[in-house]
């Protein structure tokens, strides 16, 4: 069966079911003799695998958006995040850094631009973490106004022994311990090593990001740069849903009657 959904799925044919038959598209010549006999002597097996696949699809339910509150709950990874970095020496071990060499000209207003549009972008980005008076950790979301983040800048250039005071540079970043209730959970460097290139150093807290959404970061940083050095601010599609949205999502999933049937599995 998986050896025939492979060959269907190479081939480009469209298999879909109605009323309980299948109906075949596919380009001209591409089902042959042998092809068809198999999608015949499998088909019992075709019609309950797209019978399932439907009933997934359609079962599909949309994360809703939280109404607006002070403070929001945490999803199980931040709790877990929290509790981990609260030991000793371990709140650096959660730091996530990327580091890139530019060269040629820089534009260094319009890299500050683009990440202060990234930051106004993803709310993870000015997010803290804090105890209530119940003892529980919330997220708190902080307006794009109150955050004053700025891009560190240092000039190297003229220095003897660069490649060392690079690297001592980016070990003292890579090493910085966040504190998760009253920093931004994101920082950022840029080091000039000589008259056209410059070492950029990002460090983001993985409580606020992981590996798949720090890519995605990255890249619409470079492409907002582009935008404003171009004198054209890209504008990405308004995100519909934020993190916190996933996070109230989940821990509603915990609590509801079906997390009773996963619980018994």
């Amino acid at each position: 069966m998986k050896e025939l959904l492979k060959k269907i799925n190479k081939s480009n044919i469209m298999i879909d079911l109605f009323d309980d038959k299948l109906d075949i598209q596919a380009p001209k010549g591409v089902i042959t003799e042998d092809l068809l006999n198999q999608i015949k002597l499998h088909k019992k097996e075709l019609i309950e695998f797209i019978t399932l696949y439907k009933t997934k699809k359609e079962s599909h339910i949309c994360i809703p958006q939280v109404q607006e509150q002070f403070s929001y709950v945490l999803s199980s990874s931040q709790r877990r995040l929290w509790l981990l970095s609260q030991l000793v020496g371990a709140n650096v071990a959660y730091n996530m850094p990327s580091i890139f060499e530019f060269e040629g000209t820089l534009a260094i207003s319009s890299l500050e631009n683009a990440f202060h549009k990234l930051i106004e972008r993803h709310e993870s980005l000015r997010t803290r973490f804090k105890e209530n008076e119940l003892g529980e950790v919330r997220q708190i979301i902080l307006n794009f106004e109150e955050i004053k983040f700025q891009l560190q800048y240092e000039d190297i250039s003229s220095e003897i022994f660069i490649k060392e005071r690079i690297e001592k540079i980016i070990q003292k970043e890579i090493k910085y311990s966040f504190d998760l209730s009253n920093d931004y959970l994101l920082r950022a460097k840029l080091v000039k090593t000589s008259h056209d290139t410059h070492v950029f150093i990002c460090i983001i807290h993985h409580i606020v990001s992981d590996g798949w959404s720090s890519e995605i970061m990255i890249n619409e940083l470079f492409a907002l740069y582009d935008a404003y050095v171009n004198g054209n601010p890209k504008s990405f599609p308004e995100l519909q849903l934020q993190y916190k949205d996933y996070a109230t999502w989940q821990q509603d999933q915990l609590k509801n009657d079906s997390i009773e049937v996963h619980k018994t599995y």
